[in-house]
């Protein structure tokens, strides 16, 4: 379904100055509704400009970046690859422009003084001073009190994963351009305070071969009150572009990066794609949470998990997890239809279990050896799937539970898999005498194949976004034109004698009363829903959610207590560690082990059950009338079968809108949750974590026994503490969807009154109408609107 552009422009200009003043008059209680229908149009069409964001993940150093430059540029580049290891997590975002381009924004000086401060406590540290905090007032306002304690706790850690020997790394990435080279703390801090405008400190003096890295953060950072974040562009034509894109990717100056955005002249982005390049396996849990929690769990429409020859490993279907795709799925498992975010597995390096074959098979050449790998390889990986993504979202033994395993098997239906070989793809586009080629055919790189199955992803993701709000158009102006055909019917109808008007009034009377009556009862029964069945539910839901999460985080912590001390003890701290292809974060794990159980029976008891009883209301209310216009039908002469039938139409263009008020209540509610809930819950128990590292009880002698009486108390008192908070979070979201259905609802109290009211208009009404000269100049005004009414159907094909 094709909606041209200009269609809501033009329904809204003529519903603000041709529709609305006459309703004012006419009709002024449908106002404000029709009104608010029409704001939340213009927002839906603003959606269908935003980017389709393809995500693409997978682990450090498998070849993402390789892809995208293949899938995006050919042979040029447009995603450096390598870079920096786990420092940074930045999502880069490729966008569609007429000539490469980039955007960078970057960190305010308080985000670079959080290196700066950090490093500063370990000098302090180190020379046994008893001070952390340092007492320079200039430099106190630049952090919070959280971003001091972070920064404190990190210090007090020990282990593979001490976030202080990140933030040293970072500053001799910022300052050197190697983070492996060995430098002195005093003189990265002397750097970090002359990059943000401060003087230097610590008596070191600037090298030579630096000065070029320094000043270029000076300027970046260009004054010393500068507080907020900068950007920086640059274009094809710039002399040192490719230079530039590296270094703000993956280069010195990638720890200061907020967001990068590339633009670039590709077929595939032209029309709105835009391809996001998330952080690989082995960043910092908490930074790559953050990224995930806003590409993967909110915006993306399709995921492209890259991975090697050997298919889905166990470190590839723990990102799944991690990332929260699997929880994002489970969120709409009530409605599969509602967020449809494919998954795409691309596997990479074919071509190198060819070249292997080949040495060892001379009967073949390497390219026959080639399309045998990549045939194998998408039966492997669709063999691989379920018990890979089960082994992942369960533990110790758990079983997997039936949203679960239905969440599962749709992504089995929804998989597109696509074996690759880049390199050779690149190869024979660089057409490099020294570096030929074994394939003769793009074709046979597999990189057409995915550049089309993408395509065809963003063009679903596309429609359903362009019919969602063309359905939308198409009511509401159903709605204003069946509102104007009841208002002129109404103006057209002769004025009856006040006694005939009487009879024909009691009779009806009699006939809807036992309709009243009736009616009465089920909206009643439906208030009663919405009041204190949902509400009641979600308590279900959270108590359910709570055993069914303690089970699952005792199943956790057990795995865990054969693990080594230290590893338990990054476990832990804020960032978390590896335990075999498993990482570990104990609040995002605990956090997750409680927010997928509620979003399982979230679908089942809340959304589906809501989304149901709102149209049955709303088909219930339509049949009753139906049963009015019938009864209207039988009377003959003494009612006019246009203004009944003009009401009629009226109602069921308001019931159909209201049955969509219910199913758009319902995803927005689902979004809300899915975006908030985990969040929430997470809080407790990391404090709890947070407390214990601050008390210093993650080292020394008995460290591992007391971690273990940790996980022990953590299993019962997080999940206590984060009843409350997923409880309020799915309270509120309900209060506001109740809300919204209620006030769609606030003008539709009675329809059978309505549907009375069109047959028996009151005497007063009558004698208002009765006004010849009054009559010919309202249905001169109303006809004048119909004439000047924007054809939609022509805007939608």
């Amino acid at each position: 379904m094709l909606v041209k552009m200009n269609c809501t422009e033009t329904l809204s200009v003529w519903f603000r100055k041709k529709v609305k003043p006459f309703l004012l008059s006419e009709a002024p209680d449908r106002v404000v509704e029709l009104e608010q229908e029409l704001c939340k149009l213009e927002e839906w069409e603003k959606e269908l400009h935003e980017p389709i964001g393809i995500c693409f993940v997978g682990g450090a150093g498998v070849g993402k970046s390789t892809l995208i430059n293949a899938i995006v540029a050919g042979s040029e580049t447009v995603v450096p690859s390598g870079g920096v290891g786990p420092l940074t997590a930045q999502a880069i975002q490729i966008s569609y422009a007429d000539s490469p381009s980039f955007e960078a924004i970057y960190h305010s000086p308080a985000n670079l003084w959080k290196i700066g401060f950090a490093i500063e406590g370990a000098i302090r540290r180190e020379e046994d001073h008893a001070a952390v905090i340092g007492d320079d007032a200039d430099l106190k306002g630049l952090l919070d009190a959280e971003a001091v304690e972070e920064i404190e706790l990190a210090g007090k850690g020990g282990g593979d994963q001490n976030k202080t020997e990140v933030f040293k790394k970072q500053a001799q990435l910022l300052l050197t351009g190697n983070q492996d080279k060995t430098s002195d703390l005093k003189y990265l801090a002397d750097g970090v305070r002359e990059a943000i405008g401060k003087p230097r400190k610590w008596n070191t003096s600037l090298l030579l071969e630096d000065e070029e890295r320094l000043n270029r953060l000076k300027t970046i950072f260009n004054t010393e009150h500068k507080t907020s974040e900068s950007v920086f562009e640059r274009d094809h034509s710039s002399e040192h572009f490719t230079k530039e894109l590296h270094d703000h990717a993956a280069g010195y100056l990638s720890p200061i990066i907020r967001e990068l955005e590339v633009r670039w002249n590709s077929p595939l982005l032209r029309d709105g794609v835009q391809l996001v390049d998330l952080p690989g396996l082995g960043i910092a849990g908490d930074v790559f949470r953050e990224v995930a929690d806003k590409w993967v769990r909110n915006i993306a429409k399709a995921v492209v998990l890259v991975v090697g020859h050997r298919g889905i490993t166990d470190p590839d279907a723990d990102l799944l997890r991690t990332s929260g795709y699997l929880t994002r799925l489970l969120h709409s498992a009530d409605d599969p239809n509602a967020d449809p975010v494919s998954l795409v597995i691309a596997v990479v390096r074919a071509d190198e279990i060819a070249s292997s074959r080949r040495q060892n098979d001379k009967s073949k050449k390497k390219l026959e050896h080639l399309k045998d790998v990549m045939i194998e390889c998408s039966d492997l990986v669709r063999s691989q799937l379920h018990s890979c993504i089960s082994k992942a979202w369960t533990h110790d033994g758990e079983e997997l539970g039936g949203g679960k395993h239905a969440t599962i098997e749709r992504i089995a239906r929804m998989l597109r898999v696509f074996p690759l070989s880049t390199v050779e793809y690149r190869k024979l586009l660089l057409d490099d005498e020294d570096e030929q080629p074994f394939i003769r055919d793009e074709i046979d790189s597999g990189v057409p194949d995915i550049i089309q199955g993408i395509g065809e992803l963003a063009k679903a993701s596309q429609a359903k976004t362009h019919d969602r709000f063309a359905e939308g158009l198409a009511s509401l102006h159903q709605r204003l034109l069946s509102q104007l055909e009841l208002i002129k019917a109404k103006w057209e109808e002769k004025t009856r004698a006040k006694e005939e008007a009487e009879a024909l009034k009691a009779e009806l009377d009699v006939f809807i009363k036992p309709l009243r009556e009736e009616f009465r009862a089920r909206q009643g029964g439906f208030r009663a829903f919405l009041k204190e069945t949902i509400p009641a539910n979600i308590e279900t839901v959270v108590v359910d959610a709570s055993l069914s999460a303690t089970k699952s985080i005792r199943g956790y912590l057990r795995r865990l207590r054969d693990a080594n001390w230290r590893t338990l003890q990054a476990a832990v701290k804020r960032d978390g560690t590896f335990y075999g292809a498993r990482h570990i974060n104990l609040p995002t794990d605990f956090a997750m082990a409680f927010e997928d159980p509620v979003a399982e029976s979230w679908g089942k008891l809340i959304l589906s059950e809501l989304r149901k009883r709102t149209k049955e209301f709303s088909d219930d209310c339509l049949g009753f009338v139906d049963q009015i216009v019938e009864w209207s039908k039988q009377q003959g002469g003494r009612v006019q079968p246009r203004l009944i039938e003009a009401q009629r139409e009226a109602i069921a263009a308001d019931t159909k809108h209201l049955a969509t008020v219910g199913k758009n209540a319902v995803d927005g509610l689902r979004e809300n949750v899915r975006a908030e809930l985990c969040k929430a819950i997470e809080g407790p128990i990391r404090r709890k974590c947070q407390a214990f590292v601050r008390n210093d009880e993650h080292f020394g002698t008995g460290v591992r026994n007391r971690i273990l009486e940790l996980f022990d108390e953590l299993a019962d008192v997080s999940i206590d503490a984060a009843k409350k908070p997923a409880k309020k979070v799915l309270l509120e979201n309900y209060g506001t969807v109740e809300q919204e259905i209620v006030e769609a609802w606030r003008i539709h109290t009675d329809p059978l009154k309505a549907a009375a009211d069109a047959i028996v208009s009151s005497h007063e009404d009558s004698l208002k109408r009765s006004d010849a000269q009054k009559r010919k100049k309202v249905l001169e005004l109303v006809q004048d609107i119909f004439d000047s009414a924007p054809a939609i159907k022509g805007c939608i094909q």
